[in-house]
């Protein structure tokens, strides 16, 4: 069996031998993504960054954010934002 990760900012090719392998290599990805930390930004700058960080005008990124209390956002919080923000449907 094939696996691939990304370890370093670069993309490892795994060749897993028995499916004990396969499920420790599994267990693994858990644990490390459970344990990563989220940075949190300010509103503000995760506006003034949209178009760099989101691809998206600053416009779009206040028009995601409207309505949310939080002060500090982590990005992927800022891109579920977004989406709904983009998928809603105009009246």
């Amino acid at each position: 069996m094939v696996g691939v990760r990304l370890v370093k900012r670069r993309w490892v090719i795994l060749y897993l031998e028995d499916s004990q392998q396969v499920e420790q290599y599994r267990e693994q990805d858990e644990v490390q993504n459970s344990s990563r930390v989220k940075t949190k930004y300010p509103g503000r700058e995760l506006i003034a960054n949209a178009q760099a960080a989101f691809g998206v005008m600053p416009e779009v990124v206040a028009g995601a954010l409207q309505g949310n209390n939080a002060e500090e956002l982590t990005v992927t919080e800022v891109k579920a934002a977004i989406k709904d923000f983009l998928e809603r449907k105009v009246v």
